[in-house]
């Protein structure tokens, strides 16, 4: 066969489809062009082209052929990425090729996922004028995150009474969350008076679409900084474009002219990329500046003799450390000017018909020990004179309040059985020596009780009669714990307490998940109370796997009067998820010991203050790892009380069980305290050392703790306040912390710290 005879069969050959039917009468026209007859039964809508040559090979032209029955129909919406909440507009052009009209037009929208877009996904009826093109608007909205494509149908009826129809689609609709922008602003926490200081701006996208021109607001002071400052410079960029998730920084560069506090505010604006419209965000509040140090040490080795481990407390002016190693001393700082005295205690010894145990103490001139104890004293005979009254070995339990009109310290003394409370009157202040008298609850306890292990002022309902909370445990789990509530502290002598008239016993073992006798048991072998705490009119009454409330403000005892109580165990799973340390009642118990190591009301939460509980648990592994806890009173039937679905998780990590606060290498949670101004929190950290964090509002994310110089919590490199371990990484466990009023009344933090073995350290965070 010759060239030409190929050539004639190759334009001769082709074959062409539509949507998968072959065409009829192929004929090849030119390089460009074929012509051929469409099949009957050819669906309607967008099909492709397929064309094949004489040799086999095949060609697509996609969407070439737009099959319709009398109607003609293409669609667009107005933008492909809209905000949240932003007006889309879908633009439908209806087109009657025919000789005749179309009535009862109709374009209908069907979005591909439900509940992207919202508005009317079908137009009212129209009627089509023979060979017109009708514009069909729907105004939808975006109402939801998500990618959409909306498929677009129009249907009429010809005159002669047949359904008409045509489809097409759009493409695809991205909706994003509105930009939306938050801010965070920092500044040294010590500034000297004439120093140059810079303040940062941290502003986040929290949204998806980007944030147009965002810049900071003015820079000013807070209403209640008492310094003054001048702007040098900045802000630095003056604005800048924030990608959806993203951050900007901007920083100033600022003199202190004046001394005083430095507090300073601002915001940031921008424009929604998508709407065009503003998003704003709110004034930021710095940190608080002074010319203070932001943490100070105040002593080391504070009581002289080593002292590895001891607790504080605030009364009568004074902030109280101690006992010493031996028993003897307490530390008397008297914050609002430094001066420290180591005073004696002089403790009364029950020489009456049921004898203090320390026969060593019966036979001195006076009924006065001069001792707490040494921790020897658990191993030794208990009789001696380095042995406490009782045959106490230390500090088992320390508070300070205010009884009778007047500022106490009690002291709890570790033994091996536990009977007496010894309480001091602060007012006057003691000179030389703490004078401590007695009460002795032997006729209330059996001879397994074990130890105190929180104690708690709190005045009655009535205001006439104040109460004085403490928790006994016993070696008898289903005799533990005990919890007495005191109508009666003695000034001197001893109280041998006698139910009803000095004391009550309020039935803790057998409230859930607080008592071994409860019909829901604490599961510890040894059932024990921590952390006694008066909240809102209300006793509450924590263990590391509950908590239980009053419902009164004299409440009685459980076991005649249930309805005093009431359940207030936090109710989410990141509680019940986790198991608390054990419990522990040795001597030295530190806060990394306890599964409730501190409870604090702070902020604002509805009607009163928020309730935070912080509670350790065992980590991954057997490290102790810590969780925060914050009630939000919410129940209109009881508004000021804590019920189980009012708590939540601070600051939640990765898995949602434990509160991630700082460095990743934080353990106990171990500091829980409050002021006015501040809630702190503070970690035991065996790597780079103790970590404390404050919150100047009522805290529900890690980043809304600050850290050294204003750093926010949640960037795991944010060192606690004075630096990690307060400049020194062997500084890896608190031991205790009280706010007392420092110089000019304002509060001072004190924080005592070391690693339990060494001399302990007493450090300073004013405010």
């Amino acid at each position: 066969m010759g060239k030409r005879a190929a050539v004639a069969l190759a334009v001769a050959l082709h074959r062409a489809f539509l949507g998968g039917l072959e065409l009829a009468d192929v004929v090849w026209v030119d390089a460009h062009t074929l012509r051929a007859t469409v099949p009957a039964g050819l669906p309607l809508g967008v099909q492709d082209l397929v064309v094949e040559n004489a040799f086999g090979l095949r060609g697509a032209l996609p969407g070439a052929w737009n099959a319709w029955d009398g109607l003609g129909l293409s669609a667009a919406l107005d933008r492909a990425t809209a905000s949240v909440g932003q007006a889309v507009t879908l633009t439908a052009l209806v087109q009657n090729p025919a000789a005749a009209p179309v009535q009862h037009v109709t374009v209908t929208a069907t979005p591909s996922v439900p509940g992207i877009v919202a508005g009317p996904l079908s137009s009212a009826e129209v009627t089509l004028d023979p060979g017109s093109v009708a514009t069909i608007v729907l105004p939808l909205t975006a109402a939801a995150r998500g990618t959409v494509t909306l498929g677009v149908t129009v249907a009429g009826q010809a005159a002669d009474g047949r359904t008409l129809a045509a489809a097409a689609s759009c493409p695809p609709l991205l909706v994003q969350t509105r930009a939306s922008l938050s801010a965070r602003l920092a500044i040294p926490s010590t500034i000297l008076t004439g120093a140059t200081f810079q303040a940062t701006l941290a502003v986040d996208n929290g949204g998806e679409a980007i944030a147009l021109a965002v810049g900071p607001d003015p820079l000013a002071l807070t209403t209640d900084a008492t310094a003054a400052i001048t702007i040098l410079s900045g802000p630095t960029p003056a604005s800048t474009d924030v990608a959806g998730g993203g951050r900007a920084t901007f920083t100033w560069s600022v003199r202190l002219t004046s001394p005083g506090d430095v507090a300073i505010q601002a915001g940031a604006r921008g424009v929604d990329a998508n709407d065009g419209l503003p998003v704003v965000a709110a004034r930021a509040l710095s940190n608080r500046a002074t010319q203070q140090a932001e943490a100070a040490p105040v002593a080391s080795n504070p009581l002289g003799d080593g002292t590895p481990v001891a607790w504080a407390a605030a009364g009568g002016g004074l902030l109280f450390l101690g006992p010493s190693s031996d028993g003897s001393e307490f530390l008397a700082l008297d914050p609002a000017t430094g001066a420290t005295t180591l005073t004696r205690v002089a403790i009364a010894v029950d020489r009456g018909a049921t004898k203090a145990s320390n026969s060593y103490w019966q036979t001195t001139p006076l009924p006065i020990a001069t001792t707490f104890g040494v921790a020897s004293c658990y191993q030794g005979s208990h009789t001696g004179p380095t042995c406490g009254p009782n045959g106490e070995a230390g500090p088992g339990a320390f508070a300070a309040g205010r009884f009778g009109g007047a500022d106490r310290l009690v002291q709890a003394g570790a033994s091996y059985t536990s009977r007496y409370l010894y309480v001091a009157r602060l007012d006057p202040a003691p000179v030389g020596t703490i004078s401590f008298a007695a009460v002795d609850l032997g006729a209330q306890l059996p001879n397994t009780a074990t130890a105190v292990s929180s104690l708690a002022f709190a005045p009655s309902g009535s205001g006439t009669t104040d109460r004085f909370y403490a928790a006994v445990t016993d070696n008898a789990k289903s005799k533990s714990p005990y919890l007495f509530a005191l109508s009666h502290l003695p000034d001197a002598g001893v109280l041998d307490a006698a139910m009803p008239a000095d004391v009550q016993e309020l039935g803790a073992k057998l409230m859930n998940r607080i008592g071994g006798a409860a019909a829901i048991p604490n599961l510890e072998q040894v059932p024990r109370i921590e952390g006694l705490t008066w909240f809102g009119s209300r006793l509450y009454v924590p263990s590391g796997h509950g908590v239980v409330r009053s419902t009164v403000a004299v409440p009685r005892s459980f076991a005649t009067n249930p309805g005093d109580w009431d359940d207030a165990t936090p109710g989410a799973a990141a509680w019940s998820g986790r198991t608390p340390v054990p419990a522990v009642w040795e001597l030295s118990t530190t806060p990394a010991d306890r599964p409730i190591p501190g409870v604090a009301a702070f902020g604002a939460c509805g009607a009163g203050p928020c309730l935070f509980l912080a509670r350790n648990v065992q980590g991954a592994s057997s490290a102790i790892q810590g969780q925060l806890w914050r009630c939000d009173p919410g129940s209109p039937a009881d508004p000021g009380a804590c019920h189980p679905g009012d708590w939540s998780l601070v600051a939640p990590g990765a898995d949602g069980t434990l509160s991630s606060i700082g460095a990743p290498s934080n353990g106990a949670l171990s500091l829980l305290a409050a002021s006015a101004r501040y809630l702190y929190v503070g970690f035991d950290d065996a790597t780079v050392g103790v970590q404390v964090f404050r919150a100047e509002l009522a805290p529900g994310a890690a980043g809304d703790f600050r850290g050294r110089d204003g750093c926010f919590a949640d960037d795991p490199s944010c060192p606690g306040l004075g630096g990690n371990g307060f400049g020194s990484p062997a500084v890896t466990r608190i031991l205790d912390a009280q706010v007392a009023a420092g110089p000019g009344g304002r509060p001072v933090l004190y924080v005592v710290a070391g690693d339990a073995t060494s001399p302990l350290r007493l450090y300073a965070i004013p405010e």
